[in-house]
């Protein structure tokens, strides 16, 4: 700290510049008088770099953003468990789009958007979407919308398939049809498989003679197994 004057304070730093630190960007400070006595002359401070101006080298300084970027941390944890969370778009740019979540910067990349919608449509709207990098140096982070819709999926399937029983029956719609049976979807893409012996009392030979992929079947539940569903349409 070199010298305290009208609500702001100035900095020699290491490479001999001058640095700024204006009241609106001290952390914790609301008045002059806590400014200058928070920073006393002579003392050292840790600051982030706010803004470089051209004309004369002059470096605007930041403990706001100090805090913030210390604050970040919080955020890696929800990395590490697969969380989600809520962000408002507030604009569109060239590799994607800018969010703000808590007054933090997410910048949600053009590859990682699962919106059918125009783009300029989301702008302004709060969207559901998945911290995965923490970018310290920008104190910012990066989002993905694809990450999140697919956690929210996972979740709705394990919700699902956790109230399955066995003797449950269900109008299911057949989504896939392999040699040994067909692949019959129940609900929230929980699919089951329906044994080419479980389709009729009577032996198949090709399960296509019977079913075909689109059409709804009644079945009952006869086996629940580390999330695998068995169906029957026999019984």
């Amino acid at each position: 700290v070199r010298k305290a004057k009208e609500a702001r304070i100035l900095f020699q730093l290491p490479n001999e510049q001058e640095g700024i630190l204006l009241l609106k960007d001290a952390a914790g400070i609301e008045n002059e008088d806590d400014l200058f006595f928070e920073f006393e002359e002579g003392t050292t401070k840790q600051l982030i770099v706010k803004k470089i101006y051209p004309d004369g080298g002059k470096v605007l300084l930041s403990t706001v953003l100090l805090e913030k970027r210390e604050n970040l941390n919080k955020y890696q944890s929800v990395i590490d468990n697969h969380g989600t969370l809520t962000a408002k778009v507030i604009k569109s740019i060239n590799v994607g789009l800018i969010l703000d979540h808590e007054g933090y910067s997410c910048l949600l990349p053009t590859t990682q958007i699962d919106s059918k919608e125009d783009l300029e449509n989301i702008v302004g709207k709060e969207i559901e979407v998945s911290p995965i990098r923490v970018d310290y140096n920008r104190i910012r982070l990066i989002v993905s919308q694809k990450v999140a819709n697919a956690i929210k999926e996972r979740e709705e399937k394990e919700k699902f398939i956790s109230t399955v029983q066995v003797g449950n029956v269900y109008e299911g719609t057949v989504k896939n049809i392999e040699s040994y049976g067909a692949f019959v979807e129940l609900e929230n893409g929980v699919e089951g498989l329906l044994h080419i012996s479980e389709i009729e009392h009577n032996r198949i030979v090709k399960v296509e003679k019977v079913l075909n992929t689109g059409d709804k079947v009644k079945v009952q539940v006869i086996k629940v197994e580390d999330g695998h569903i068995g169906l029957s349409r026999k019984v």
